[in-house]
Order: C-alpha cells, then structure tokens, then sequence
C-alpha cells in the first residue's frame, strides 16, 4: 500500500502543477488540476492505511481508479469542447 501511495502522490503533483501552469494557455484544465488534488489526497490516505493493522484491501484502489477515469473523460470532454468552440468562431 505504501508503494501505491508513492506512485499516487508525486505524479499527481505533477499534474497539478501542470495543470496550473497550463490553464490560462489551454483553458479547460479543471478536470486535470481536480484530478491531481485527489489522487495526491488519496496517496496521503494510503500511507495512512498502511500504518493501520488490518489488512489493505482492494476496495480501497477501486474507488481512486474509478475516480481517475471519470477525471480523464470529464478533461476529454472539457477539451473537445473547447476546440469545437474555437473551430466555430
């Protein structure tokens, strides 16, 4: 669990650094920038899960993959409308 919490954390920071750093050039970067706070939250949780004596379960990655993936289509959708947009005027 602590290794998961590792690989959670830093490339989550990342990402939402990158995603500050890239709203006001590509705008629409809120589903990147609220992905990257969770998964870093959630990585803060599982070193805490590590730390108790009962045994990790699966249940507890389900809920931050399923996460990860309604974060990547609300970005693709946010993007793809925002291109469609600019395509229009």
């Amino acid at each position: 669990m602590f290794s998961l919490a590792t690989v959670s954390i830093f490339p989550s920071s990342v990402q939402l650094g990158t995603g500050l750093r890239r709203r006001k050039l590509h705008g629409a970067q809120w589903p990147m920038m609220l992905s990257g706070a969770q998964s870093a939250l959630a990585g803060g949780f599982f070193i805490y899960s590590a730390a108790l004596p009962a045994e990790p379960s699966i249940a507890s990655v389900t809920g931050y993959a399923g996460f990860g993936a309604f974060y990547f289509m609300l970005a693709a959708g946010a993007l793809g409308l925002r291109l469609y947009k600019a395509r229009q005027s």
